[in-house]
């Protein structure tokens, strides 16, 4: 009966989506993975925190490269060097951004001509000019 669960359990996409399909495993398919085979055979066992410790460790392996998809979709390659330079910047006026909010509150009219000349930077890496190509304004 066990036996029959372990090899139903990798037959069926848990985690990932069938594009993905990286935690299903053909028939007998994870028998040539050395950690899902010694976490199935750790399960076996009738100790709760070692099943439950097994369990997790085998979920985290199984979707390793769900996550990796996933992560790598949400980067970014800046391939010039340009782009590079209005990243950090556009990072760096975020934070100015932040630290200027309680100051903005407050009507300070520092922050307010600071927060005018960091929306005038960011607004010029919009428009295309000699200096900022298209390639990066878009």
């Amino acid at each position: 009966l066990f036996a029959e669960a372990v090899e139903k359990s990798f037959a069926n996409n848990v985690i990932s989506s069938d594009e993905i399909n990286s935690d299903t495993y053909n028939t007998g398919g994870f028998k040539d993975d050395v950690l899902a085979r010694t976490m199935i055979s750790l399960i076996g066992f009738e100790n709760r925190q070692l099943t439950k410790q097994a369990c997790a460790l085998m979920m985290r392996h199984m979707s390793q490269r769900a996550l990796l998809t996933e992560n790598l979709k949400k980067a970014q390659v800046l391939v010039y060097p340009a782009a590079v330079k209005v990243y950090h910047e556009t990072q760096l006026a975020i934070g100015r951004f932040t630290a200027l909010k309680k100051h903005l509150a407050a009507d300070d009219a520092h922050a307010y001509e600071e927060a005018a000349s960091l929306l005038k930077r960011l607004t010029e890496y919009l428009t295309t000019t000699d200096y900022n190509p298209e390639e990066i304004a878009r």
